[in-house]
């Protein structure tokens, strides 16, 4: 979360150009096409992700319309993302368990039966584990063409803004202390400088041993 609850810990992007005017409707389309829909408990898939309102991310069939994300020149939404995370020690005994039973029956144990019985394994666990949902705060002001995506690593810097990027049609930069660097005014003397920096370590170890004058 981060915005209306939560630790307010977040990852600062810069926005290459602006909505088009009158996004409201387009944005509202595709967000809408890229409106979270929860796993299947049939299905196959172990990982869904997509946009929800950010006062309601699991109400699911509510849509997410341009009253919900769009607050004068703030763009704020949830981005949310459900996993079913199996345990590999379980999958595999009982994967084992069902081999040695084909066994005893007189089945021949070739990949095929092998990979065929694992599958078997991991969708009978699958409907009995329910997914694990992550929600995180994206707010984007737009005037100031600034994303903060609270929350970090990956989940952050790959999925979030790929999302973004996708929906926006707008590329994401993250706002290091680099490239925050680069956007000031400086002068040409000072760029120059700053462009011919490399990283050099605080304390560098001497690894060899001087020698006696006696040798």
């Amino acid at each position: 979360m981060g915005v209306l609850s939560g630790p307010a810990t977040f990852l600062r992007f810069d926005v290459d150009g602006e909505p088009p005017k009158g996004y409201r409707t387009q944005y509202e389309q595709a967000i809408e096409a890229r409106r979270f829909t929860p796993l299947s408990a049939r299905g196959e898939d172990m990982v869904a992700a997509g946009w929800a309102p950010l006062e309601a991310p699991f109400d699911d069939d509510a849509p997410v319309t341009s009253r919900d994300f769009a607050f004068g020149d703030v763009i704020a939404l949830c981005y949310r993302e459900d996993k079913i995370a199996l345990p590999k020690p379980l999958v595999r005994h009982l994967t084992q368990k069902r081999l040695a039973e084909l066994e005893l029956q007189g089945e021949k144990i070739t990949r095929n039966v092998k990979q065929t019985v694992q599958l078997m394994v991991l969708a009978e666990l699958r409907r009995r584990v329910l997914p694990r949902p992550r929600v995180v705060d994206v707010v984007w002001d737009t005037s100031r063409r600034r994303v903060r995506v609270f929350a970090a690593g990956a989940l952050a810097k790959e999925r979030v803004s790929a999302l973004f990027e996708r929906t926006f049609d707008l590329r994401l930069h993250l706002a290091d202390y680099t490239r925050r660097a680069f956007t000031l005014d400086l002068s040409k003397r000072a760029q120059a400088v700053l462009e011919a920096l490399g990283p050099m370590p605080l304390y560098e170890p001497a690894w060899h041993i001087e020698e006696d004058d006696d040798g």
